[in-house]
């Protein structure tokens, strides 16, 4: 069997031989206080046909890159960390 992600992050997609089936991650309320045992619980699954599975699955990188993340977040958090000094610097000078 292989697991999938699927381009709605709630489900995962499944092939199992010729088989392709939707499995909703949602459905097991113990999932969310045990995660990292989350295959060991049962979860609805629906039989789906080869072009839905196809539509579903998600091809390439969608989301952004840990490093542009952390490239991002600092050059933003060193200026905004510099004017929050500024900004409360000057808050202390009025109310004293």
């Amino acid at each position: 069997m292989k697991v999938y992600e699927s381009t709605n992050k709630r489900y995962k997609l499944a092939e199992l031989d010729t088989n392709y089936y939707l499995i909703d991650m949602d459905s097991n309320i113990l999932a969310y206080f045990l995660p990292t045992l989350v295959w060991f619980f049962s979860f609805r699954a629906v039989e789906i046909d080869k072009e839905m599975f196809n539509k579903l699955v998600s091809n390439g990188q969608k989301e952004y890159d840990i490093m542009a993340t952390v490239v991002i977040s600092m050059f933003i958090g060193r200026p905004v960390y510099k004017l929050s000094i500024i900004f409360f610097k000057s808050l202390m000078l009025l109310l004293k």
